[in-house]
C-alpha cells in the first residue's frame, strides 16, 4: 500500500514537472506568426513584474510567468525606455533587437550621432553587404553594451543605406572616417538582401541569428 502511495505521488509529480515544461516552453514562444508591430514604453522606476505584466496586456507575449521565470534564473533586468517590438518575437529576441533608423541620408547623420554619443559602449559596428538587382547594398550597424542593469541589447543600423557603385561610395567614406576617428575598427559580413525575406522581423532575426553563430553577440541564456 506504501510503495503504491510513493509510486501515485511520483507520477504526479512528473505530470506536474512535465505540465509545467510544456507551459514554459508554449509561453516562450512568439504570439503570433504575422507580424504586426506594436510601440512599447517603460517608464523609468516600472517593477521587473509590472513591466511583464504590461507585455502580457499589450498581446506581446503569451503568458508573463515564464518570461518572470527566466529573468529570475537568468539574473536579467528589463531598461527603461520605448521599444518596436513585434508579435512574432520570442521574449528572448526581445533582449537583443535591431533599431532601424531608415535609409536616408539624414538617417545617417543619426546614425553616426548614436556613434559618436555612444563611444564607451560600443561592442561592434557591422557593415552587413547584400546584393539585389544586380545591386550591392551596405547597411552599417552598431551593438552597444546594455545600460547595467539591464539585459535589453540594442543594434542601430541603416538597413541598405547605401549603394555601392564599384564598391565605393562617399557615404561608406563618411563612416569609415567616423569610425577611424573613434579608433574602431568595422567587421564586413555578406547577408542576404532583406528583399528575401518576407517581413524585416524575420530579416532582423537572421542577423541577430547570423550574429550569434559567430560569436558577435551573446547567445541566448
Amino acid at each position: 500500500m506504501k510503495k503504491k502511495v510513493i509510486l501515485i505521488i511520483l507520477l504526479v509529480f512528473l505530470v506536474l514537472l512535465f505540465s509545467l515544461g510544456a507551459f514554459y516552453v508554449w509561453g516562450m514562444g512568439a504570439v503570433s506568426k504575422e507580424e504586426e508591430l506594436k510601440t512599447f514604453v517603460i517608464e523609468p522606476g516600472t517593477s521587473k513584474s509590472d513591466v511583464v505584466k504590461n507585455l502580457e496586456n499589450a498581446g506581446l507575449i503569451r503568458s508573463q510567468y515564464p518570461l518572470l521565470v527566466y529573468l529570475f534564473f537568468s539574473g536579467g533586468n528589463i531598461q527603461a525606455g520605448e521599444y518596436e517590438l513585434s508579435t512574432t518575437m520570442k521574449p528572448t529576441d526581445m533582449i537583443q533587437k535591431f533599431i532601424e533608423l531608415g535609409s536616408g541620408f539624414t538617417d545617417l547623420y543619426e546614425w553616426i550621432e548614436i556613434l559618436n554619443r555612444n563611444q564607451d559602449r560600443i561592442v561592434h559596428i557591422f557593415a552587413f553587404t547584400s546584393h539585389h538587382n544586380n545591386r550591392q547594398y551596405l547597411s552599417y550597424a552598431i551593438a552597444l553594451t546594455p545600460t547595467q542593469p539591464g539585459d535589453f541589447q540594442p543594434i542601430y543600423i541603416c538597413r541598405e543605406g547605401i549603394t555601392l557603385k564599384d564598391g565605393q561610395s562617399k557615404r561608406k567614406d563618411l563612416i569609415t572616417f567616423e569610425v577611424e576617428k573613434l579608433g574602431k575598427t568595422i567587421i564586413p559580413i555578406d547577408v542576404k538582401h532583406s528583399s528575401f525575406f518576407e517581413t524585416s522581423d524575420l530579416f532582423y532575426n537572421y542577423l541577430i541569428a547570423l550574429l550569434r553563430l559567430n560569436h558577435l553577440i551573446p547567445p541566448l541564456q
